[in-house]
């Protein structure tokens, strides 16, 4: 997998604003070991399930696309678009996606022009042969998106099990859902 080369929010102020609070359009993820949570809107996971299932057999890979705030209890993201790679950007198998320096930037300037006022705050990608978990060249890609609050989604499109795996930060902790995300039929 080429390296997406995300850029640095570390010298940004993040937006200082309160959690949402029993939104029916956002699934809330938290992580155990640290004080920080992702809510993603739902059209969010359902779009890059369709994504992932149009790829097949192959994986397939995108940008999410959010604000980065925060509150009195510390930073937290909210993932509100993600921007899918197009079949001629990237290189892909049923095991394995990798997307060319060119084929990023169009992605990001696509991704940009669709969504101008929102962050990219992380990446996803499809597992169609395993479960919702980073493997070892997904692990070295998160390690290049240094800031805590960035995000990987990894889409499982197998018929057992989690469907969507979140980790964060640059040593991607796993986030656990706090509200059930849609069913397929669910719209």
């Amino acid at each position: 997998m080429n390296r997406f080369r995300p850029k640095s929010r570390s010298s940004v102020a993040l937006l200082w604003r309160d959690r949402p609070v029993s939104n029916s359009r956002l699934v809330g993820f938290a992580s155990i070991a640290r004080n920080f949570e992702v809510y993603l809107q739902k059209e969010v996971l359902i779009k890059t399930l369709e994504v992932s299932k149009n790829a097949l057999p192959n994986e397939t890979i995108g940008l999410l696309a959010g604000r980065t705030c925060q509150d009195s209890h510390g930073p937290y993201t909210v993932i509100t678009a993600a921007e899918a790679a197009l079949s001629n950007e990237i290189e892909s198998t049923p095991a394995e996606v990798r997307i060319s320096g060119a084929g990023y930037a169009q992605l990001r300037a696509r991704l940009e022009t669709n969504h101008p006022i929102l962050e990219v705050v992380g990446w996803f990608h499809s597992h169609p042969l395993s479960q919702p978990l980073l493997s070892k060249e997904d692990l070295i890609e998160q390690l290049t998106w240094t800031d805590n609050t960035n995000i990987a989604l990894v889409v499982s499109l197998v018929s057992h099990g989690e469907r969507f795996g979140l980790f964060h930060g640059p040593d991607a902790v796993l986030l656990f859902q706090r509200s059930i995300v849609p069913n397929e039929g669910e719209h």
